[in-house]
């Protein structure tokens, strides 16, 4: 008696009959018409007529030629050049193409009710790191007050002493320190910036 086959444990067990697909709709490719003899050369163009073997030798002829192509279409930076120029564009910059050095001053204010600018006009940053110190390594007596307006009493940010604040400006802007005013508390306290 003939069972059902079935899975048990991964192995098939039963009766198992071999399957066979028959398609008479199949070309007969055993003569070397069909896939192209071992001899067979590639064709001379893309869309030239061949066999398998053929074909398949153009293939690789076109991939050894783009190949062979890459490292002039590659750029000094390892991008690919893209815009058909010939001018290398890099995917990524390895380096920055200029160094900021930042720099550093200590700004003390001699006596109270006298806000001062931290710097001179035109002294640019994008950013600035600003400490409660009248000297670079001494913290100041008092907390001081920075801010916008020139008239005593108007500067809103307190920086106590040895306390550091940020001020950064927008992405693609500056902000000017003479456009900051310090005032303090006790005569001789001051600010330590750094700024690039």
């Amino acid at each position: 008696m003939a069972t059902n086959p079935a899975i048990e444990n991964g192995t098939i067990v039963g009766d198992v009959q071999p399957v066979v697909i028959m398609n008479t709709n199949l070309p007969d490719v055993s003569g070397s018409a069909g896939i192209g003899s071992l001899t067979e050369t590639a064709p001379a163009t893309d869309t030239a007529s061949s066999g398998l073997n053929g074909r398949l030798q153009r293939i690789a002829q076109r991939l050894t030629s783009l190949i062979a192509l890459l490292p002039t279409a590659l750029g000094t930076g390892g991008g690919l050049k893209v815009d058909g120029s010939g001018t290398a564009l890099p995917v990524s910059e390895a380096t920055p193409s200029s160094v900021t050095v930042p720099t550093q001053v200590i700004k003390t204010i001699a006596a109270t009710d006298t806000p001062e600018a931290l710097a001179a006009d035109s002294t640019f940053f994008q950013t600035a790191m600003i400490g409660g110190l009248k000297a670079a390594r001494t913290n100041n007596v008092g907390t001081v007050y920075l801010g916008i307006g020139l008239t005593n009493d108007t500067q809103p940010l307190a920086i106590t002493a040895g306390e550091w604040v940020s001020i950064v400006a927008p992405i693609g802007q500056k902000f000017d320190l003479n456009d900051f005013y310090l005032d303090v508390l006790n005569a001789g306290d001051g600010v330590a910036v750094i700024y690039s």
